[in-house]
């Protein structure tokens, strides 16, 4: 009874199938009205570029049987409407018209026309200006995420750091860099080395020529510490600096970075300055020097915080005393 029941399961099994099989085929043979979205591309010839926004895509409503549709849809080359502004109708003032029959010749792959039944748009127009180009800085967009006491400890390296735009003169002009897509990484702890897309963002008024951009980071474990012994600087001192009293006249300073660019840190990569002239406009006998370091060293804390000054006057050729 048991093989009964197993051979049983089989012939309904393969009737399923045949089943299923035959409805799928009869369905795929059925003529239907299906709609295809074709993405369109409008190319400017003859040193033109584009200067306004079009439809981004084609919608084709077509009569047709379920394979022909499967096979465009699915399994044939990738769909595009591809024009030529040539191929419009131009008017003085730069505005090119594309109608239904421009826009069936331009598909990829092609349809036969007594299978189309509508097209959505069926014309529209673009603005055609001077081609130019522009050179501007590139931006990466970067999310970065370190584990705990990591960072960058320089900034990121950017090949090539700038590129070229090509589009019409009114989009450039309000250009002055251009973006990455954005990139994303975490937990990281050691140096990187990624490519990242330049931005299409405002494709097709402006392309960006240069497709890839090569990033790189420096990454270290971070520390702090304490450097002594710096001297203060006075900065823009006249005939008169002997007039005031400064102290102390060195100063420690906590630093961070990384651990091997501050194993390689001496006091004289440290300045701690202050400016005669804030000195002089100073009431209160208590100014903040300021400490320039290398660009990936950072200042945490110096130490004292403030430096104390006082005017020194001469009473008489006898006395000296220190004006607070």
């Amino acid at each position: 009874m048991l093989k009964s029941l197993r051979q049983n399961s089989g012939s309904i099994v393969f009737a399923v199938f045949l089943s299923i099989s035959l409805w799928f085929y009869v369905n795929m043979k059925a003529v239907t009205t299906q709609i295809v979205k074709y993405p369109m591309v409008v190319n400017a010839q003859n040193g033109k570029a584009i200067a306004s926004e079009y439809p981004s895509s084609i919608d084709i409503k077509i009569r047709t049987n379920g394979w022909h549709f499967f096979n465009l849809q699915y399994i044939g080359a990738s769909r595009i409407c591809n024009i030529r502004s040539e191929s419009g109708k131009n008017t003085p003032d730069g505005i090119v018209y594309f109608t239904k029959n421009e826009i069936l010749q331009s598909l990829v792959p092609n349809l036969s026309l007594d299978k189309v039944v509508d097209v959505t748009p069926e014309t529209f127009s673009v603005q055609l200006s001077t081609l130019m180009t522009k050179k501007v800085p590139i931006r990466p967009i970067l999310n970065l995420s370190f584990k705990d006491n990591y960072g960058l400890v320089m900034p990121v390296a950017i090949s090539p750091d700038s590129v070229v735009l090509s589009g019409s003169a009114s989009a450039l002009e309000r250009v002055n860099e251009w973006k990455t897509l954005p990139v994303t990484l975490s937990q990281i702890y050691s140096n990187f080395s990624l490519v990242a897309r330049s931005s299409d963002s405002l494709k097709p008024l402006i392309e960006c020529l240069t497709k890839e951009i090569q990033l790189t980071g420096t990454v270290d474990e971070i520390v702090e510490i304490e450097i002594d012994n710096i001297p203060i600087v006075i900065r823009n001192a006249t005939e008169k600096r002997n007039d005031h009293k400064i102290m102390p006249l060195i100063v420690s300073a906590v630093v961070r970075g990384g651990v091997k660019n501050l194993s390689r840190l001496q006091v004289n990569d440290i300045v701690a300055s202050v400016d005669y002239n804030t000195i002089l406009k100073d009431s209160t006998g208590y100014i903040t020097p300021t400490l320039s370091t290398p660009y990936y060293i950072e200042v945490i804390a110096t130490k004292p915080r403030y430096l104390t000054h006082r005017k020194i006057i001469v009473a008489s050729s006898l006395r000296t005393t220190i004006q607070p």
